[in-house]
């Protein structure tokens, strides 16, 4: 068995040698790495040039320079589900009591925001 690895081992390295040793061979091998060096080059100029606009992309956010509406609406939710999630995580009261006070907040704001729906449809006269 271990023969017939070594065996396979020569064959490899026979045929790579008569490969390298053919002049066209060996130009055939030099143009098809040249090939993927550059192609590899060209790859991870693209790649260094995402990170970097993405990068900048990043610092004008946390410097506020540049920010859309939906991306500060976007932020926003996200820091108050963070600090929810935080607020649940470092509770003093048991999670019974958490949820359950949850769930009474959560009623509350949904019965706020339909009276003032309510209202508003009663100023703008759209009430059905």
């Amino acid at each position: 068995m271990a023969r017939s690895k070594v065996n396979q081992l020569l064959r490899v390295l026979l045929n790579a040698g008569l490969l390298l040793t053919a002049p066209e061979s060996r130009e055939k091998l030099r143009d098809g790495f040249s090939d993927r060096l550059d192609d590899l080059g060209d790859r991870a100029s693209r790649t260094y040039d995402e990170a970097m606009d993405r990068l900048d992309r990043a610092a004008r956010a946390v410097r506020g320079e540049h920010s859309s509406g939906m991306e500060s609406v976007i932020g926003f939710l996200a820091g108050v589900g963070v600090g929810v999630g935080l607020g649940i995580l470092f509770a003093p009261a048991s999670g019974e009591e958490t949820r359950a006070a949850l769930g009474d907040r959560i009623q509350g704001v949904q019965n706020r925001a339909s009276s003032m729906a309510r209202e508003v449809r009663r100023s703008t006269g759209t009430e059905g």
